[in-house]
């Protein structure tokens, strides 16, 4: 379990991921392993917040507008 699932800290969670995952695709490059794990981790996190209905928590920012869009796009 996540400790974000415990604390209900879903916004705090999501800013420590898209961090990771922009310094990484900065220094590492897009492709890279770590960096789409990252990506994974983050995506991971948005599926959690939509399953707890709790969107209005996360940002505004653009990585996680995109996976939102998607995953939503996906459930129908």
């Amino acid at each position: 379990m996540w400790i974000s699932d415990r604390q209900n800290r879903w916004g705090e969670a999501e800013r420590h991921l898209v961090r990771a995952l922009e310094i990484r695709a900065r220094v590492l490059g897009k492709a890279h392993p770590n960096t789409q794990s990252s990506l994974q981790s983050l995506e991971l996190l948005v599926q959690r917040v939509i399953q707890k209905k709790r969107t209005a928590e996360l940002s505004d920012h653009p990585i996680t507008q995109t996976l939102l869009a998607q995953l939503r796009t996906n459930e129908r």
